[in-house]
């Protein structure tokens, strides 16, 4: 995304922010950061638990994480 806006490329910015929509929904509606552990921990990246008070979001938030990344190929 930030190489297309370096470009001025306004069509594919769209297509990119687009695609994570979903991703951005999941961000706004659960928390950024809750929503990374989720992303970390299907990228295999070791960061445990977030500190208290964060709690890990429910199963239901993680499904959805999980689909938003597999549609973006992740």
């Amino acid at each position: 995304m930030t190489r297309a806006a370096q470009q001025d490329d306004a069509a594919e910015v769209a297509a990119i922010d687009a695609a994570f929509a979903p991703l951005w929904a999941l961000f706004k509606a659960h928390g950024s950061l809750r929503v990374m552990y989720v992303v970390a921990d299907r990228l295999s990246l070791s960061v445990g638990d977030p500190p208290l008070p964060i709690m890990r979001v429910s199963a239901d938030v993680m499904a959805a994480v999980e689909t938003a990344l597999e549609d973006l190929g992740v």
